[in-house]
């Protein structure tokens, strides 16, 4: 005597003639099974078999439909450590839509519309779901920038909010001449 499950995309169907099947042991009591390798948003109808000298007896047909995979959410939380000529950006991956994130990171432009295809700087990061930080780097001074958080799945490329930032100018020196000491007729002691 053998057990286990057969599925198919139509609610008419038999060991012989389903998707496949799953084998899970012998005897008598309940058992249940892993059934993998199936396409997102799509109904599937299943049933128990078991089978003995007599043949092939099933359970009543159930139905399930997989989860469909959406693009990621994120958020770009905020910008932190503006220097003249770079910042951190911290981000964080909220959710994956189900999906296996393949690449995530921020991008950044000085003009407002952008993406990671059309961008002046890019930075990838390592990890799928949670927080994150990303040091963009090689910044022009007094300019104002726009960035965002990505990520991507099998869906595609999800963006977080735009945040806007303005780098620091660089300024002359301050320079304070301290009083000058010493003074003889051909040197004198003087510092700033």
């Amino acid at each position: 005597q053998s057990k286990g499950f057969c599925w198919d995309i139509k609610d008419d169907f038999s060991i012989d003639d389903c998707i496949d099947t799953t084998k899970t042991g012998t005897g008598l009591g309940a058992f249940s099974s892993q059934i993998s390798d199936l396409s997102e948003g799509t109904t599937y109808y299943v049933k128990s078999y078991s089978i003995n000298k007599k043949g092939v007896g099933y359970s009543q047909v159930e139905s399930f439909i997989t989860a469909v995979i959406t693009l990621p959410f994120l958020s770009t939380i905020n910008t932190e450590n503006i220097t003249n000529n770079q910042a951190t950006i911290n981000a964080e991956v909220l959710n994956n839509g189900l999906g296996t994130i393949s690449a995530r990171g921020v991008c950044w432009h000085t003009q407002n519309d952008f993406d990671i295809n059309n961008n002046i700087g890019l930075n990838n990061e390592e990890g799928s779901l949670g927080e994150f930080s990303s040091i963009i780097s090689g910044l022009t001074e007094n300019t104002t920038y726009y960035v965002k958080a990505f990520a991507t799945n099998e869906k595609g490329t999800a963006y977080g909010e735009t945040l806007e930032f303005n780098t620091s100018p660089i300024t002359l020196p301050e320079v304070t001449t301290l009083e000058i000491s010493g003074i003889t007729i051909n040197s004198a002691v003087g510092g700033g």
